[in-house]
């Protein structure tokens, strides 16, 4: 089993990483696909989409983003996705400001409920988990005449920090858009710093026993 202790960089904000990514054939670069319970996790035991064991160490404050890059050796690139997280998409009429003060309320609704919630332009997306259906039972009762609704699947971020995010940008050549919000985090330069490779290694160590952690 592979093991990453760190983050060598990211493809989004190292041009010459994303060059050597790139430049890698397609059966040479893999990726995790983490859901959101593992992607904020500190430890976690998974599988590429090439079927390689890898086990994550999460040392960086800022914790994992998609397009980071956890392998980087003769043999392949390891990359970071996210999965897709359903949401409830609410639109309501742009300049309607009583539907726009129905929006406010809405928002304080969900929150005292303890739902991950997002703004995006003139909608409001509403993470639909375990219990998805009787979400969309409560806000629907919520919502005022001419709002519309929808299921999507969207990038996880869009429910981080402040829940504002309406910027996205793609992630190296994998054509899905991704948001980070307004989580706060910063990306020092440090995660940078590694040389390719340096800290992974085969090993059968002790150090990712438990699935979680952090």
């Amino acid at each position: 089993m592979l093991v990453s202790e760190s983050i060598l960089g990211n493809v989004d904000d190292d041009a010459d990483l994303r060059r050597s990514v790139e430049s890698r054939h397609d059966s040479a670069v893999e990726r995790v696909v983490l859901d959101e319970r593992e992607r904020r996790r500190s430890r976690i035991r998974t599988t590429t989409d090439a079927g390689t064991e890898i086990g994550i160490v999460v040392e960086d404050e800022r914790g994992l983003r998609p397009g980071d890059v956890l392998v980087d050796d003769d043999e392949r690139v390891v990359l970071v996705e996210f999965a897709d997280r359903e949401a409830l998409v609410v639109g309501f009429a742009a300049g309607d400001a009583a539907a726009m003060a129905r929006a406010t309320e809405l928002g304080h609704a969900v929150g005292n409920r303890h739902r991950d919630l997002a703004v995006r332009g003139d909608e409001v997306l509403i993470a639909l988990d375990a219990d998805g259906e009787r979400t969309i039972e409560e806000v629907t009762a919520m919502l005022p005449a001419g709002a519309e609704t929808r299921r999507e699947n969207v990038d996880p971020t869009r429910f981080d920090g402040a829940g504002t995010a309406d910027h996205e940008h793609g992630h190296g050549d994998d054509g899905h858009d991704h948001g980070h919000g307004g989580d706060g985090h910063v990306h020092g330069s440090e995660s940078h710093s590694h040389a390719p490779g340096s800290d992974i290694r085969t090993l059968d160590e002790s150090v990712l026993n438990e699935e979680g952690g952090g």
